[in-house]
């Protein structure tokens, strides 16, 4: 909505009052499980440390949610996956959310494809699915910094966001000397804002929707705030 300062300062109220998870508590379940079935059966990714991020959620058992799915047609697509491999493989732990790792010599691999959301799996706990992270107060406030040209302020945020996100030793913290385009900046929170909320609350990848085809071939009034 272009309300930056507003947005700077409640997304600053709810960065001091709810923390985020650091991921590399995983890495010891990820190497007992030898990486490809970390997430996969029984085990989503918010049976993990993750759901302490949850600041709202809404009823519905992920297993009997309509949002949930393994092997159906919406998955995210490899260009998401690509970008939790800019510092190398296996080194951001969200490419776990993205990647099935499956070996496709195999059926069940070929059927799954290259990309699966691993946020719920099959679990066996009683999760509800996400509404709202808290970590996307980080990537709001970082926006709204670099769409002020705050830059340094703008990194900040993200290099506080991201060191949680790689595995420990790998995450070299970003500076505005990294960038001789300003509007790199930009491009890379957007990024990340794009990862951190793919999918929660189950409509975020309509996010990403062409609106413009949709309204020509759709006798329906599309919403702008989507």
């Amino acid at each position: 909505m272009g309300q930056y300062d507003q947005a700077i300062a409640f997304a600053g109220e709810v960065m001091s009052s709810a923390k985020l998870a650091d991921l590399n508590t995983m890495q010891s379940y990820i190497d007992s499980k030898s990486n490809k079935y970390a997430f996969s059966g029984n085990v989503g990714f918010i049976d993990t440390d993750y759901n302490r991020e949850i600041l709202f959620f809404t009823a519905g058992r992920a297993n009997n949610n309509i949002f949930y799915y393994a092997q159906a047609a919406f998955k995210p697509s490899e260009e998401i996956l690509d970008l939790t491999k800019r510092n190398g493989n296996l080194v951001d732990y969200r490419q776990y959310l993205f990647d099935s790792f499956e070996d496709f010599s195999q059926p069940d691999g070929v059927m799954v494809g290259k990309t699966v959301y691993h946020m719920f799996a099959t679990q066996e706990k009683y999760w509800f699915y996400i509404g709202f992270k808290a970590s996307e107060a980080y990537v709001i406030r970082a926006e709204a910094y670099a769409r002020k040209q705050q830059y340094s302020n703008a990194l900040k945020d993200l290099n506080d966001l991201l060191v949680t996100r790689y595995k420990k030793g790998t995450f070299i913290g970003l500076k505005e000397s990294d960038y001789s385009d300003k509007a790199g900046i930009l491009k890379r929170v957007l990024e990340e804002r794009r990862l951190e909320t793919a999918f929660d609350g189950g409509l975020r990848f309509l996010t990403y929707v062409d609106l413009e085809s949709l309204k020509s071939s759709m006798p329906i009034k599309m919403d702008r705030s989507l």
